[in-house]
């Protein structure tokens, strides 16, 4: 609701949940998964960094290709989907390090994989995720 709507208030309703979830992960940096230049003209902000407290801070050192929306696709075409994701940090501030990547949904689990993907191939040492819904 809140990506289609655009209630983006209600996502301070998850401030408290996600900041003790990051507090209590003990991952060395925050990244949270971008939005494509399209839907970031479309909704005016990227979703998953609303979902974040001001306080914690993040590393938002993906970019994301514009694709099809994912709510538009079978769970088939999903999982076949190309790595939309990658790195366009100027530093390489990944080495060695373990990484919380944060993300609204999770369906297939693919976005949470492809972006991994190049944090690991960037030197992270482990990456977990955190997400707020499960579609």
């Amino acid at each position: 609701m809140l990506k289609f709507r655009g209630d983006i208030i209600i996502a301070t309703i998850f401030h408290a949940s996600v900041q003790r979830a990051i507090k209590e992960s003990k991952m060395d940096l925050v990244v949270p998964i971008p939005a494509s230049a399209e839907r970031l003209s479309e909704r005016g902000c990227n979703i998953v960094e609303e979902l974040i407290p001001a306080s914690v801070e993040i590393h938002p050192c993906l970019g994301k290709h514009h694709q099809e929306k994912q709510s538009k696709k079978t769970k088939k075409e999903r999982l076949e989907t190309p790595n939309p994701f990658y790195w366009k940090s100027s530093e390489n501030i990944l080495e060695g390090k373990r990484i919380l990547l944060i993300d609204d949904i999770y369906t297939t689990g693919t976005t949470v994989a492809h972006a991994a993907s190049v944090l690991r191939g960037r030197g992270a040492k482990e990456v977990q995720s955190l997400t707020v819904w499960r579609g």
